[in-house]
């Protein structure tokens, strides 16, 4: 099966570097990454000294969500293990842009996790000479399991989880699947249903255990009130003013969010929207779909000239590392890529900041967050436009339900904390 694997990854290849090369060479986020992940120049050696103890740890993650979910698990691995050398990889630019700003000081090598094509992935890999791999979530690739396996390294799948619609996904290709997953040394599953896929998948259930998830671990820096204030004073936004933050909106529910702030607007004409698109290379294009609905509308990280702040209707992020300053100020948060099938995204982040949240019917890929957040009552599910405009206009003028809510949903992310200390424990047995 990895044979027929790779004769489909050396066709897609050679097709592909005819049709894709003139892409890759028009876009400066390609052209940033490409050759990198073929493991050109992407790191240098990792390893200092010699024996064992020299070699480092290996700690990889896909991109931001990622990596935000990794830096408590790194920073317990440095107090732990701190006469270790720690290298970390990521696999798109965001992740590695992200990885620089919140891991650099915990990681000796920064650098982009190879395409799983064998020449470039032996490559890295004879560079890094790993004594432990961590692989974060999802990010797994037959020929780079393959190899570890054949050089004895043990690799652990943290914080591992496996939607619905992913497990449907693998069974499909059940024999490619299961050895993938038999070249992991251990899984440390984020929640019982989690651990329950993976057995489904052909895991022995003692190389599985449930050690939480990491993302309940991250530390937020809290907002003092005079900062708050001072924010929402630069963006135009009075003491009595309403903001409904939309975090990590996808291409198709923007238009679902305009049109539910259009109804908040006719409730209540103090509101303001502040939506920050997943990725961030669409806030221009969200923009003038957004003045085409004759809102006044700016960049946060660029206010237009000859606009005051207070006549701004809606704020639209276009820059990474913004989004949690701007939950800070919220009233009200949605949470993105709901509303669409995306499978949502992490509702811990407003949560840990007592923030009401409002999220659609698809959070497949955080599911057990979202169902402890909805019978908490920390969380309300909205469907479509009418209902998202319905919701967050109840919430804006029920401030004690409000409250309530954003209580109920920090109680859950207090409640889920120890997930890093439980997967500690499980990479001991290895180091």
């Amino acid at each position: 099966m990895l044979l027929l694997y790779n004769i489909f990854i050396a066709a897609g290849m050679a097709l592909g570097g005819i049709f894709l090369f003139p892409l890759v060479l028009l876009s400066e986020k390609r052209r940033r990454t490409v050759l990198k992940r073929f493991g050109l120049g992407s790191v240098s050696k990792s390893r200092r000294g010699k024996g064992l103890n020299a070699r480092p740890l290996w700690v990889h993650a896909l991109s931001v969500g990622e990596v935000n979910a990794a830096i408590p698990l790194i920073k317990g691995l440095k107090k732990r293990f701190f006469d270790r050398d720690i290298v970390f990889s990521a696999s798109t630019l965001s992740g590695f842009e992200t990885a620089q700003r919140l891991a650099g000081r915990y990681a000796r090598s920064l650098f982009f996790f190879p395409y799983d094509i064998r020449p470039s992935v032996s490559s890295i890999i004879e560079k890094v000479d790993p004594a432990l791999v961590v692989l974060i979530e999802t990010d797994l690739w037959p020929n780079f399991l393959q190899i570890m396996k054949q050089k004895n390294v043990p690799v652990i799948l943290s914080n591992a989880r496996i939607s619905r619609r992913s497990h449907k996904r693998y069974m499909r290709f059940l024999p490619l699947v299961k050895g993938m997953f038999g070249a992991l040394t251990f899984i440390c599953a984020s929640s019982l249903e989690d651990a329950e896929r993976f057995v489904m998948l052909g895991i022995p259930r003692d190389r599985i255990d449930i050690t939480g998830n990491l993302k309940y671990d991250k530390s937020y820096k809290p907002c003092l009130e005079s900062e708050m204030n001072d924010l929402r004073k630069s963006m135009g936004i009075g003491p009595y003013s309403k903001v409904l933050v939309a975090g990590s909106t996808h291409k198709g529910e923007e238009e679902i969010i305009f049109r539910a702030f259009t109804g908040i607007k006719g409730k209540i004409a103090d509101s303001r929207l502040v939506i920050a698109p997943r990725r961030p290379d669409r806030s221009l294009q969200i923009l003038h779909a957004l003045e085409q609905n004759r809102f006044s509308v700016s960049l946060v990280e660029k206010k237009e000239p000859n606009v005051k702040p207070e006549e701004i209707d809606v704020w639209v992020v276009n820059a990474m590392g913004i989004l949690e300053r701007m939950y800070d100020i919220a009233d009200v948060v949605f949470i993105g890529g709901s509303l669409v099938k995306e499978g949502g995204h992490n509702p811990l982040e407003p949560a840990a900041r007592s923030k009401p949240i409002l999220f659609g019917p698809d959070m497949s890929d955080f599911e057990e967050a979202a169902r402890m957040l909805l019978h908490a009552g920390g969380a309300f599910r909205v469907f479509h436009d009418e209902s998202l405009a319905n919701e967050t206009v109840r919430l804006f003028l029920n401030q004690s339900l409000a409250a309530e809510c954003g209580k109920n949903g920090y109680r859950v992310y207090c409640s889920g904390k120890g997930a890093v200390d439980k997967t500690l424990k499980i990479l001991e047995r290895y180091i």
